[in-house]
């Protein structure tokens, strides 16, 4: 019945609501290719852009490397509406790099404030704990540092950085209880 509907129909209802008929036939092509989408994937040039940071940081020019992260989150833009960012775990790892390149620079707010936003895309990144807390160690923020510490470890139980980092913490203010444990 709905096919011979559209076959009498089809092309009023085309002419009519042409957005509504592209949405649908989307829909479709989406559920035939299992649900990707080519209009998830990042840019190549967002890539490129990325690529080009990560270069400059390994290179020691942390100045550049800022640029380029930058750069790169804004040639992505801003997420399309009406459903989720497919682009959060990108951002998120780029922001995070831009975090340890001010970390480098001795940026620590802008570290700080990179890595919170890293963590509102995506919050299992475990470097974005890790950097938020060597940025809020070194600004003195010392139980902060501490709870992004312990957060990694809630997800990588074994991280032997964020394990020794509450170690030191807690010996610069005083308390030296056990490490917590999620590993059980």
């Amino acid at each position: 019945m709905c096919i011979e509907f559209a076959r009498m129909f089809g092309a009023q209802l085309r002419e009519a609501f042409p957005d509504v008929v592209q949405a649908e036939l989307t829909r479709l092509k989406d559920e035939e290719n299992g649900g990707k989408d080519d209009s998830d994937a990042v840019p190549s040039m967002c890539e490129e852009l990325k690529a080009q940071g990560n270069k400059e940081f390994k290179a020691g020019n942390f100045n550049e490397a800022i640029v380029k992260y930058t750069e790169a989150l804004t040639a992505l833009g801003p997420p399309p509406n009406m459903r989720p960012d497919p682009h959060r775990a990108w951002k998120s790892v780029v922001l995070s790099n831009r975090a340890m390149t001010n970390l480098k620079l001795g940026v620590y707010n802008d570290a700080e404030d990179d890595c919170t936003a890293a963590l509102k895309l995506n919050e299992k990144n475990v470097k974005a704990y890790l950097r938020r807390g060597a940025a809020r160690s070194v600004s003195g923020n010392y139980l902060e540092a501490i709870d992004d510490f312990e957060s990694a470890l809630l997800i990588e139980p074994k991280n032997a950085d964020a394990k020794s980092e509450i170690v030191r913490m807690k010996g610069i203010i005083g308390g030296a209880d056990q490490i917590p444990d999620f590993d059980m």
